[in-house]
This record gives structure tokens, sequence and C-alpha cells, in this order.
């Protein structure tokens, strides 16, 4: 297993709150032998890229660090603002106004139209650039998981009038009450799961889906591919850093004096 990127995540963590200049080495070489300094598109499961670049440019308060450093910092904020240009242009290029894939339905899945730091790494870059110009489309991707999706429903327990009632979350199993607790984000509807467990066959059948799955290929009903049980996690799972992710962004917005005035427009 390859763990680099938990160890870059590590140091950059270090060094932001030590201001130890090794911890900060240990960083900048872990970019230095990186293909994409941003990786998106990474699983968010796994890959901690995204954090690691996050924790290390925000150490750039420590004082009397080598130049060096700062030359990173210049090829991250590059790199930000083409991910950011990047987003928008999906994003106005997607049906559904979404910076996620959803023209290939077998990568529709594991929260890739509803949570994933792609949804959410945008906002945080203009937040640092703030530049008002594209924040329209950046947040587009956050209404997917407040409610505007083909299932016309939130994915985030206790949010909206429709939202999941059975989360893949042990609080919410065990505590013998029926609301879920509030603020937890699931993945959403899934392109197409195996059929090697009578769960998963049950949840692609065609009478919990409507309109009728006729192919795979089939845009709209791939959307609709959700079940709100704890028994599919591929639907109804979340993930804590993702959805920490998500929290970050939703208080930047809430905290924006810009987001408050389209908001009332």
């Amino acid at each position: 297993i390859d763990d680099t990127d938990n160890r870059a995540w590590l140091a950059a963590e270090l060094y932001r709150t030590t201001c130890i200049t090794s911890y900060g080495e240990e960083y900048v070489q872990f970019i230095r032998n990186a293909s994409n300094v941003v990786a998106q598109g990474g699983n968010d499961f796994t890959d901690y890229r995204l954090e690691a670049l996050w924790a290390f440019y925000y150490s750039k308060s420590c004082p009397n660090e080598p130049a060096s450093f700062g030359k990173v910092r210049s090829t991250i904020l590059t790199s930000m603002k083409n991910t950011m240009n990047g987003q928008v242009s999906m994003t106005m290029g997607n049906t559904y106004h979404n910076v996620g894939r959803t023209d290939v339905p077998e990568w529709i899945g594991w929260g890739s139209f509803t949570l994933t730091a792609a949804h959410f790494y945008g906002v945080l870059c203009w937040h640092i650039f703030n530049d008002d110009s594209n924040l329209d489309w950046l947040t587009l991707s956050l209404d997917t998981v407040l409610g505007a999706n083909p299932l016309s429903m939130s994915f985030i327990t206790g949010l909206g009038h429709k939202y999941p009632m059975d989360p893949l979350q042990g609080q919410s199993r065990t505590d013998n009450v029926v609301e879920p607790i509030p603020g937890y984000a699931v993945m959403g509807p899934y392109g197409h799961v195996s059929f090697k467990s009578s769960y998963f066959a049950t949840a692609q059948g065609q009478k919990a889906n409507y309109p009728f799955l006729t192919q795979l290929t089939s845009p709209f009903p791939v959307l609709r591919r959700w079940a709100d049980s704890n028994l599919l996690p591929q639907y109804n799972e979340g993930v804590i850093g993702p959805m920490s992710w998500q929290c970050s962004v939703f208080q930047i917005l809430a905290a924006n004096s810009a987001v408050k005035a389209t908001a009332t427009k």
C-alpha cells in the first residue's frame, strides 16, 4: 500500500503546528515527486493529497522558512486557480449543473454525484482568491446534495422535506429513535452495483426504480438508483473526509456577505 500521501499530510500538519523546517521539507519533497499537485479526481477514501495541500498552504505564518516553501505555495495557488476554472467549465457543461461526471453511468457512485471533495474544493479555492465572478457556478454542485437532483430529496439527514431515514451510521441504527441523527451526508445514487447479494439485486430491480430501467446507459434513471437502506453502503454510507470538506464549505458560505447578498436576490 502506498501511504506517501498520508505521510505528506502528516508532515504538512506537523509543520503548520510546530514550524519545524524538516517537516516542511518532507512535504515539499512529496510535491516535487507528485504528478498532480491538487490531484483532483483522486479517491476521497484513500487519497489525502488535498488535505496535505491545504495544511501546507496555511502554514505560511511560520517565520524564517526557506524561500523554496514560498515557491511551492505559488505552485499550489496556480493549481488551485486551474482547478477552480476547470470545475466551472465542467459544471457549465453538465446537464445537472454538477461538477461530477454524469456522462459515464459506470462512474456514478460512492458519492461522485453528491459527496466528493470535487464538490467543495472549488468553493474553498474561491474563498482564498476572493473572486465572486464564478461563485454561482461553483456553488451549483452543492445544490445537488441539498435537493436539486432527479430524486428531489436532500442527501443530508434531517435537512429538507425528504431525506435519508436509514443511513449506515451506528448511532442512528441503535438508539431506538425513528429519526436518524441530523447532518449525516450519504453517498446518494450509484450507477450500477453488482447482483452478488439479494439486497443489491432488489435495489436495482424494476419495482425499486421509476421510470423502469431499460439499459445501463439511460442517463435519467441512473441518477434515481438509490435506496434508503443501511444494508446498501453504496447508497447510504457516509465518509468523514468528504463530510468535513462539506461542513467547511457550508460554514464559509454562511459567513460570507457576498453569498448572503446573492441569496436574497
